[in-house]
């Protein structure tokens, strides 16, 4: 697994391709919705979560890219239950798989594409919507694919480009 530069660096233009095509499933599912700097609040940008996104290269050579977001900014104020993520644990599954061949049932594994990106995050009170800060090359991404919706959305900060979003559904993290 490789960050988005040392992956970029490693894969080159396959590696960029694995990161837009990320982010144009991101943009597609409408994951997030580009908002105002000037129209959050100081806490809201100090609390905003970091996209991180990684590459890696899958067995058949194919390279894969996953964004997720650094929730460690939520640590302070946000349980460690609430922030989970809602997956089984390996034990369960296991003890339900043996239970279900003790009394000869019938079972069907299955993936579902994108999951979590398919999960929407309830939209609750103003003050409780979750931000996320998009940098660099993933910004300049988002704008070549979308200019219209991210565009004028765009800040600078120490020189480098930041996008602010709203989160509307799940992303790993």
């Amino acid at each position: 697994t490789y960050s988005l530069q040392k992956g970029i660096k490693k894969f080159g233009v396959k590696g960029k391709q694995a990161a837009y095509k990320e982010m144009r499933q991101l943009h597609d599912r409408i994951v997030f919705t580009p908002v105002r700097v000037e129209s959050l609040t100081a806490q809201e940008r100090k609390r905003a979560m970091e996209s991180l996104i990684f590459l890696v290269e899958k067995r058949d050579g194919r390279i894969k890219a996953r964004t997720c977001a650094n929730g460690s900014t939520q640590r302070e104020y946000i349980s460690k239950e609430e922030a989970a993520s809602p997956t089984a644990a390996t034990e369960s599954i296991m003890i339900t798989g043996v239970i279900d061949v003790k009394q000869n049932r019938n079972v069907m594994t299955l993936d579902i594409p994108n999951t979590f990106v398919q999960t929407s995050i309830p939209q609750g009170e103003e003050d409780e919507k979750i931000i996320m800060k998009i940098r660099g090359i993933l910004v300049d991404i988002l704008v070549e694919m979308s200019p219209e919706t991210y565009k004028e959305y765009v800040v600078y900060k120490n020189n480098k480009k930041v996008l602010y979003v709203r989160m509307n559904k799940a992303l790993y993290g």
